[in-house]
């Protein structure tokens, strides 16, 4: 018996996968040329909130077109900004496995003082004590409900909380299949300050996410809890039911075998 696999899910992750890979590069490559990466959010001299740092790396992802169309210093969703921040696609931000608004940014900074996004500023990569292959940068978390310009973001807490929680069926459309007898593995695509990307099970044990959270905890991470194929779990109803429909199957020609048997023994009639 074979475990099922939706092909169209896969190719939405995989899709996932290459969003988040781009995404990585072009904050690498905004850190590199301008020293430091963008902070999470732009503000204005009375400060207001004006763009995202989704704005900000549009020219480093193909998109200095759109970018330069922008009036970076008003609000994101003012009259001017609006046909583009709030009615346009940029599908480099959107993952088709979730189906959202038209502008969707479904993924996330994490901000707080000792995340990758400290408040009011762009960290340097020589700012990570804990190393950059350690530290996330972006999370996956089309649940949030934000547009891709709008300068909304995760708070630590609520990024360790999702995290060190088995999500919900709204909070991730993502799973990692191991085998019919395995139950399927919920996963969160994130992008580390190296760029790396990578699928994290969920949930994680809180020490884990509150390490890979902080640029400067000097935590040990356990990589084990990290291991997608590790966190499969036995499905016992699927195993008990291909038991209970093996020996069912089996079961005519065990009694076809011992009737044999039975008369093959029998003494010969006269």
């Amino acid at each position: 018996m074979l475990p099922h696999y939706d092909l169209g899910q896969m190719a939405n992750r995989m899709a996932c996968v290459v969003n988040l890979k781009e995404i990585g590069l072009a904050l690498q490559n905004y850190e590199y040329a301008n020293g430091a990466l963008p902070p999470a959010t732009t503000y204005d001299q009375s400060g207001g909130a004006l763009h995202s740092w989704r704005t900000a790396i549009l020219p480093y992802m193909g998109q200095q077109a759109l970018h330069s169309q922008l009036a970076l210093d008003e609000p994101w969703d003012s009259r001017i900004n609006r046909g583009y921040t709030v009615e346009m696609h940029v599908e480099s931000y959107e993952c088709p496995a979730h189906a959202g608004a038209a502008a969707t940014g479904q993924y996330l900074a994490v901000v707080g003082d000792r995340t990758a996004w400290p408040p009011g500023r762009g960290r340097k990569y020589s700012e990570v004590p804990d190393g950059t292959a350690n530290t996330l940068l972006v999370i996956e978390a089309p649940w949030h409900g934000v547009l891709w310009a709008e300068p909304k973001d995760l708070t630590f807490e609520a990024a360790v909380e999702y995290l060190s929680r088995t999500p919900s069926i709204d909070q991730t459309a993502h799973v990692i299949h191991h085998g019919y007898f395995y139950k399927p593995v919920p996963v969160v695509h994130v992008v580390y300050m190296n760029g790396m990307e990578g699928a994290l099970p969920l949930p994680l044990p809180r020490e884990t996410a509150e390490a890979l959270l902080t640029v400067d905890g000097g935590e040990a991470i356990d990589e084990s809890a990290l291991d997608v194929s590790r966190a499969a779990e036995l499905d016992y109803g699927r195993c008990y039911a291909f038991a209970a429909f093996v020996a069912l199957a089996l079961a005519p020609g065990v009694r076809r075998y011992r009737k044999g048997a039975t008369s093959e023994g029998s003494p010969a009639s006269c």
